[in-house]
């Protein structure tokens, strides 16, 4: 009780302080008012002293004394000083505003609005939303905090989200201040302009670009498409893309797309077509020599010789088929290897151990570390199965001069473009000559395509692979000799069955034949560790085996499995077993005709080596 007394006593001394001190106040006031004859200042009105009170100068002190309580209670003063008059508040604060807002608003617009310099290319490259929240902090710092206020919950609704969604929150406001900055001015579009080459490119239809383009997020789709956006875009592109064939060798490398639109019930204007399209990379061709990229004229056109037939020619023997001694023993390491990874991947409980000391594949030849650049042209409306390949080069800028500067051209396509481009050089005449002489000329590095080199597509060099090794081991359907392909595809795993080998009517289905030798395999892999892994259980071994144990059974399995590689004739007969592995060599010896020979192990052990040759060259190729 005695200290509410108390507080009741000194909150009234306080009062009767305040009172006192308003009094003395307006008493100051109205002698500040009187004129100078009566003992006053003689002022004309308030609004007069209060300006020389607060107006820079005079007395040094003093004013130093102002300043000094101005910073200190500034915000005070002029809180109270409103609590007076509401429209004084709101006449103020809107004057205030209204120009620091216009100043902030002219900040959007020059930071939303590109220069006559800068191309769409660079606008998508360095666009960034961080950057541009960062950038639209800074230069607009009132309306920034004013939309943080104006966007943070409530007490009584606010949940733990909201802590964690600031990033989202800047997105939005970034988003309002583009907004603003494209109704003071159309051209003030880049963050519209981003989005909407966003929404085309990722296949948005044109009715949802109009939508959103009406509600200011996006330029409209008219703006995209016939104002030449897209246009300037592809223009732009292909700057980029010539000026590295400009400067250094490349090859070419395309493929064909045909997708087909089926329509349920076709009308006039929807009707069931095919779509053929080719789609085309340009590659700058690396020097390992220079550790750059290739000159023009390091591959002259003298070093391709004339083609006089469409089927080749080429004068080799058996001899040139096989490797050299070097050669073998360099492929028998890498194949090695290879089936050891195999291994450590499908035997089951290899312990972690065994794979963290298991080195990295052998390397020959590594090519330098080095980022392949790569050019993607604009995708042609032209069927494969026609000769309109010219166009590529219009679309590269290349003549006969640029070519004949550059030298021989790489390309690497499909199979069905590369036997139809291997007959211009023969047939060249005709239709063909005049469709390409009329533009180029008879006789010239573009219409005799001797800048051409024709490579396959390594995808294409993998499906043929893949197919060679399934046809050649497929078998036959109750063959007197057990085993094979089919067996193992049609039986034993019981999927659908398919049709291959050699004399099939149809060629053999890349996809079921890839999975099937990916399958196989490691299977057979699998099977020669569980034989000499010298435990009954493989699993079992696995899971106490050394690096040194596990390599001596994989060379016992490799030794035993795997077929050797003959070197060339008059150099030494290089394996894949080892000297006191030699009887194993005789099942393949068929100068030995006083053995009796295992018809099912040969195919077994010959299939083994086939299919490790294409799982190891086709996932080294990445």
């Amino acid at each position: 009780m005695e200290a509410e007394e108390q507080a009741k006593q000194a909150a009234g001394l306080r009062r009767a302080r305040e009172a006192e001190c308003t009094i003395k106040a307006q008493h100051v006031l109205a002698d500040v008012l009187k004129p100078a004859e009566d003992g006053g200042y003689n002022f004309v009105d308030l609004e007069e002293f209060f300006q020389g009170v607060f107006r820079p100068g005079g007395d040094r002190n003093a004013s130093l004394n102002i300043s000094r309580y101005v910073g200190a209670h500034g915000a005070e003063l002029a809180q109270t000083m409103f609590a007076r008059s509401e429209s004084a508040r709101e006449d103020y604060i809107s004057a205030e505003l209204a120009g620091i807002y216009r100043h902030e608003g002219r900040a959007i617009q020059n930071i939303l609005t590109r220069n006559s310099t800068t191309s769409v290319i660079n606008l998508l490259n360095e666009f960034s939303m961080d950057q541009l929240v960062t950038e639209l902090e800074i230069a607009a710092p009132w309306l920034w905090r004013a939309l943080v206020i104006i966007a943070e919950p409530d007490e009584s609704t606010r949940s733990e989200r909201d802590s964690e969604s600031r990033k989202h929150k800047d997105l939005v406001s970034a988003t309002i201040c583009a907004l603003i900055g494209v109704m003071r001015s159309q051209k003030a579009n880049d963050f519209q302009l981003v989005i909407g080459l966003f929404l085309l490119g990722s296949g948005a239809s044109k009715r949802e670009i109009e939508v959103l383009a009406h509600a200011g997020l996006s330029i409209s789709y008219r703006s995209i498409i016939a104002i030449g956006h897209v246009k300037s875009l592809s223009e732009e592109g292909m700057g980029h893309v010539r000026q590295p064939i400009g400067e250094s060798m490349c090859q070419i490398v395309w493929d064909n797309l045909n997708i087909a639109f089926r329509v349920a019930s076709e009308r006039l204007q929807a009707k069931s077509h095919l779509d053929n399209g080719t789609t085309v990379k340009a590659i700058p061709l690396f020097d390992p020599a220079t550790g750059g990229n290739a000159r023009h004229g390091t591959l002259p056109f003298s070093m391709k010789p004339p083609c006089e037939r469409t089927l080749p020619v080429i004068d080799w023997t058996a001899e040139d088929a096989l490797p050299s001694p070097q050669s073998a023993e360099e492929l028998s390491a890498l194949c090695f290897w290879q089936m050891q990874r195999l291994a450590l991947e499908h035997v089951p409980g290899a312990n972690t151990k065994l794979k963290e000391d298991f080195k990295d594949c052998p390397e020959i030849f590594q090519i330098p570390l080095h980022k392949t650049e790569q050019y993607p042209l604009p995708a042609t409306h032209i069927d494969e199965s026609t000769l309109e390949g010219i166009c590529i080069l219009r679309q590269l800028g290349l003549d006969d001069g640029a070519l004949e500067t550059h030298g021989l051209l790489f390309n690497d396509g499909d199979l069905l473009t590369d036997s139809l481009k291997e007959k211009v050089p023969v047939t060249l005449s005709n239709d063909l000559r005049q469709r390409i002489s009329h533009r180029f000329g008879p006789d010239t590095p573009i219409a005799s395509m001797r800048a051409s080199v024709r490579r396959w597509g390594l995808f294409h060099a993998e499906m043929v692979g893949g197919r060679l090794t399934v046809n050649e081991h497929w078998g036959n359907a109750n063959s007197l000799f057990p085993g094979g392909l089919w067996w193992e595809h049609n039986k034993l795993l019981k999927r659908k069955p398919i049709t291959a080998g050699w004399s099939g009517k149809k060629a053999t289905p890349w996809k079921p034949a890839h999975e099937l030798l990916h399958i196989s395999l490691p299977a057979h892999i699998v099977d020669g560790f569980r034989i000499h892994c010298g435990q009954d259980s493989v699993e079992k071994w696995a899971k106490t085996a050394t690096i040194i144990e596990f390599k001596r059974v994989a060379r016992i399995v490799f030794n035993k499995f795997h077929c050797y590689i003959t070197a060339r004739r008059g150099g030494p007969r290089l394996s894949l077993v080892e000297e006191e592995e030699e009887e194993y060599l005789t099942l393949f010896d068929r100068r030995r005709d006083n053995l009796k020979r295992d018809i099912t192990l040969e195919n077994s052990i010959l299939y083994n080596r086939d299919a490790l040759f294409y799982v190891f060259s086709r996932e080294r190729r990445w």
